[in-house]
């Protein structure tokens, strides 16, 4: 999933559990139309696999400040080598 993806859900999960986000019907419509805009954005494979690598080391340096980037790119190269 990409981050429209992520947002979308993360909204549907709030509604569903009855938390509930206040927006107006404008800012739920720009919400709407920016996700719409953004899920027609194709990535390239790089592209994806530096958002995946970031994504990986932000969740990881925050449980581990020994964790670097070089690590997570290393290990990342070595689990999608051959694709």
């Amino acid at each position: 999933m990409f981050f429209a993806q992520y947002v979308a859900y993360g909204i549907d999960s709030l509604h569903r559990e009855g938390k509930g986000v206040t927006m107006t019907k404008e800012q739920l419509a720009g919400l709407n139309y920016l996700l719409e805009q953004a899920r027609k954005v194709k990535m390239s494979d790089e592209e994806a696999a530096e958002q995946r690598r970031s994504f990986a080391y932000g969740n990881a340096a925050f449980e581990n400040a020994d964790i670097t980037k070089e690590m997570i790119e290393a290990e990342d190269r070595k689990l999608h080598a051959g694709r």
